[in-house]
């Protein structure tokens, strides 16, 4: 399947980032606790948080959604988007 983008692949990785970065418990990812995730510099867990885009991206070629700490990501296919569903909040990543 894969997702399927138009934008430059960098600016998708930059916004999605983004939204990564707020969600609660996104360090579980790296099955790390939250003492270790706040020992980290702001650029090491920036860092992190880019590789973990970079592996949304790759989960979500295979399938729809994934869980990230206590929100998950959804490819939506025919809008062309990806979304970070943060409790209440939600983020719209478009790809084309």
């Amino acid at each position: 399947m894969g997702v399927k983008y138009r934008r430059d692949y960098s600016a998708i990785i930059g916004e999605l980032s983004s939204a990564l970065e707020h969600i609660e418990g996104v360090h579980d990812f790296f099955e790390m606790n939250t003492d270790d995730w706040k020992a980290l510099s702001s650029e090491e867990r920036m860092d992190c948080i880019r590789t973990l885009s970079d592996d949304v991206i790759y989960v979500l070629g295979r399938q729809t959604t994934a869980s990230v700490g206590s929100g998950f990501v959804e490819y939506d296919e025919k809008q062309h988007m990806i979304k970070v569903i943060d409790g209440p909040k939600i983020t719209i990543i478009s790809l084309i």
